[in-house]
């Protein structure tokens, strides 16, 4: 019973092999095209996909095929090579460089060499003649009937590319189409191996049952925008992740996506596109009047042009001292906002503009304030009013205070010289170049009014093409932007106007006097502060008014009061405090947690207080389809326990494992003629019989543990033969 290795004639097999062999190659090279946002032919690119595939097919179709597959392929890669040399090099090139920038901006300590492109190259040829190979390997292996690692490590391996970055998730659609085929790959295989016929007509019987189970999916998976979950629902979840957060910080969304956070103090990537909030309640506040309240996390002042990073700690004075005007509360009454965070966060948020006699936290450098004391709950007095220009006070050049404004003049003016040549040359076409004896308010003022004027504002921006100044880019081509955008451009404005000015990120929050609101990643922001000499860091705000009503509004939920006990006093209480709500409350100190040793970023649009490690719902997915296929082996062997018995029935059954094990390890088949007895006499195996299988059984599975290991996971986890 010698299984036939050549490939059934007939046009069954010949279309399911050509309907796999295409699912597979065109599958997996648009996954990264439409991950990475790589320029292709769209049109051009799935008719060659096609040709290879048919082309491959057909060739292994034919007696003689290694001799037309040698042939094919030589007169395919002569063409390649003589034709489209350039085109596919230049196609390399720009595929390394964009998923090296990505791999890069995600992973800071990753370093890559530049390999740039030139300008209007595409990654049509180089795909072309990867889909070539791909087609030649998994046509090989569905018409030949060959172990199915290669074709699905062609196959998948630029699926495996997306999800070294969680944030470049492939197509849904291109996404199904290779997981169908790959479904109908592994479940067919069995079938196919038997007979060609067979695994063809079994191929073309399950495509629709599997491709309508796959859409189903699709259409429940919790990725659409649109989808909202259960108010029962979201409550046992928003349960489950208050538990869980008092171990780690995690967070479960409403799109079914789970992001666990780990704490980044390096960089702010601008490699971003359409802004995802999740509904995960990040902390509660209470303010003691009505309007927005800018809550300020953290600070970063080096522009590298597709990042925001944070300035050397070498680089900053000993000792450092800021001037004692930095958070004024010279005008205005002293309101105060009370914060009640879900979890132990590593920095403090902050409401312009504080005192230091608040006492809170400890100051990392100049970014922010670490929670040192690990507070979930908190208060902070501070002024609605910034300070005047006339309150500016003189500062010794030879004092700690001193050192620090000449540290704010050299490192948080510092722009590449062509980013800052650029931008200069905005200023003058906006023309502020043009003003008379301008003060630094003016000049601040110049630049947020036309950065708000120079796009509108959408949470649907597309990302950045690569190889592009991400300021540049917005104030010269983007016609829309959010908050990154304009943050990032006003402070590249202000420092090429000789401004210091710094990106910081942290939550707006619309008040309401006396009520506690819920802050969620809705009301993650970004914005901007630039310095006065004698005065301190000031807030300024370039997103335009649309931007900021709708960051400010967030969820708009509001919670009733609760019962807490009396406020812990700072080090010295402003007497001055007024307070339009109801009498405070204590908020409770739990150092439930060690605070974080590293200065921890603030939120901007897309990440908030810790780096967002997402894991999306069509990633659960492919989890689980890899869950089912390592599972199977173990159900096979179950059901096989069950049914086994003594009979002739369940002799041949082992027999022809037997032979297929054998086969697999190149060995002689053995108990033929028992075979034969048991199939087609009337004779029962008696223990004679039985002892003979078993023995040449035990023989194979010796042989195997000296077969080499890719081998022996084919034949114990995909075969399922011992």
């Amino acid at each position: 019973m010698k299984t036939n290795t050549k490939t059934s004639q007939g046009l069954v097999p010949f279309l399911s092999c050509f309907f796999l062999t295409f699912a597979l190659t065109a599958g997996g090279i648009f996954c990264l095209v439409t991950a990475f946002d790589l320029p292709v032919d769209t049109v051009s690119l799935p008719l060659i996909l096609a040709a290879w595939c048919g082309a491959a097919t057909l060739v292994f179709y034919l007696k003689r095929s290694w001799i037309w597959s040698i042939a094919l392929w030589a007169i395919g890669l002569a063409v390649c090579w003589i034709w489209f040399r350039g085109e596919i090099e230049q196609g390399i090139r720009l595929a390394y460089t964009r998923l090296s920038e990505i791999y890069t901006n995600a992973y800071p300590a990753l370093q890559i060499n530049p390999w740039p492109p030139e300008e209007g190259a595409n990654c049509t040829a180089c795909f072309a003649l990867w889909g070539g190979l791909t087609a030649w390997v998994c046509a090989w292996t569905i018409n030949r009937r060959q172990c199915l690692a290669a074709a699905l490590l062609f196959s998948l391996l630029p699926l495996m590319l997306c999800l070294v970055v969680i944030d470049t998730p492939p197509d849904t659609g291109w996404l199904m189409i290779l997981l169908v085929a790959v479904c109908l790959l592994l479940l067919t295989q069995g079938c196919r191996h038997r007979s060609g016929i067979g695994g063809g007509k079994l191929t073309l019987l399950l495509l629709l049952p599997v491709a309508l189970l796959f859409a189903g999916l699709n259409s429940l998976m919790p990725y659409r925008s649109n989808y909202v979950r259960s108010e029962t629902g979201q409550r046992a979840l928003q349960a489950m992740v208050d538990f869980t957060s008092q171990f780690v910080s995690i967070d479960a969304s409403l799109l079914g996506e789970l992001s666990i956070y780990v704490p980044v103090a390096q960089s702010e990537s601008l490699v971003v596109g359409p802004r995802r909030d999740s509904n995960r309640v990040v902390m509660e506040v209470r303010s003691s009047i009505s309007g927005p309240v800018y809550l300020r996390g953290m600070s970063y002042g080096e522009y590298t042009g597709t990042a925001w990073e944070q300035i050397d700690p070498s680089a900053y004075p000993n000792p450092l001292n800021f001037p004692s005007t930095l958070w004024d509360t010279g005008g205005g009454s002293l309101e105060s906002v009370y914060i009640r965070t879900r979890s132990v966060l590593p920095v403090l948020y902050i409401p312009y503009y504080t005192s230091e006699e608040n006492g809170l936290g400890q100051s990392l450098l100049d970014l922010g304030t670490e929670n040192v004391d690990a507070l979930e709950e908190y208060r902070f007095y501070y002024t609605t009013q910034p300070p005047e220009f006339d309150q500016a006070v003189n500062i010794s050049e030879d004092t700690a205070q001193g050192y620090y404004e000449r540290f704010v003049h050299t490192y948080y003016t510092q722009l590449p010289e062509a980013t800052r040549q650029s931008a200069y040359g905005i200023a003058e076409t906006w023309g502020i170049t043009e003003l008379e004896n301008p003060n630094v308010y003016q000049i601040a003022s110049y630049v947020e009014q036309n950065v708000r004027d120079s796009a509108k504002y959408d949470i649907e921006t597309e990302r950045m093409p690569a190889g592009n100044d991400f300021a540049l880019w917005f104030l010269q081509e983007s016609d829309t932007g959010y908050c990154v955008h304009f943050a990032s451009a006003a402070v590249v404005m202000l420092r090429a106007m000789d401004i210091p000015a710094r990106y910081v990120t942290g939550y707006l929050v619309n008040g309401s006097a006396g009520n506690w609101i819920e802050v969620t990643a809705h009301n993650a922001h970004a914005w901007v502060e630039y310095y006065v000499d004698g005065i301190g860091w000031l807030r300024l705000e370039p997103t335009p008014g649309s931007g900021v009503v709708q960051t400010a509004a967030g969820n708009g939920q509001e919670t009733q009061p609760q019962e807490t006990r009396p406020p812990t006093e700072p080090t010295e209480r402003p007497t001055e405090a007024t307070e339009t709500a109801a009498p405070d409350t204590e908020p409770t100190v739990r150092p439930t947690a060690p605070p974080s040793t590293q200065p921890a970023s603030g939120p901007d649009d897309e990440q908030e207080t810790w780096f967002q490690f997402q894991v999306p719902a069509w990633l659960w997915w492919c989890l689980g389809a890899l869950a089912v296929f390592f599972l199977h082996r173990p159900a096979v062997l179950a059901v096989r326990r069950r049914t086994m018995g003594k009979d002739n029935r369940e002799f041949l059954r082992r027999w022809k494992n037997a032979c297929r094990l054998a086969k697999w390890l190149k060995q002689p088949e053995q108990c033929r003629e028992l075979a034969l007895k048991a199939r087609f006499s009337q004779h029962a195996m008696d223990t004679a019989d039985w002892a003979e299988l078993t023995r040449w059984q035990d023989e194979l599975s010796q042989k195997l543990k000296t077969a080499s290991w890719p081998r022996r996971f084919l034949i114990t986890w995909i075969l399922v033969l011992v």
